[in-house]
């Protein structure tokens, strides 16, 4: 329910061009690495473009907590979305 909720709302967003990344970098220096990902998951699910900006939020908040695995799960989407940042 959360999820549908997020993504109608990145969809009414969808004009502003930075309002995901804007999204992923409040949830990532907020410590709430978890709905981070989630605005990732939505913005895959919705096509909205990924990039270097996004990852970096994202990466940002994984160093924070030295979480390695998370950390190369973000470079997977990286080299994925063909944005890679390292």
């Amino acid at each position: 329910a959360v999820t549908e909720q997020l993504k109608n709302s990145l969809l009414e967003l969808s004009h502003e061009k930075r309002a995901s990344n804007l999204l992923v970098r409040h949830f990532s220096t907020q410590d709430d690495l978890g709905n981070a990902f989630r605005v990732l998951h939505a913005m895959k699910e919705l096509g909205i473009p990924r990039d270097r900006e996004t990852y970096r939020y994202l990466m940002f908040g994984c160093c924070k907590y030295s979480d390695v695995e998370l950390g190369l799960y973000v470079m997977e989407n990286m080299v994925a979305d063909h944005v890679p940042d390292f």
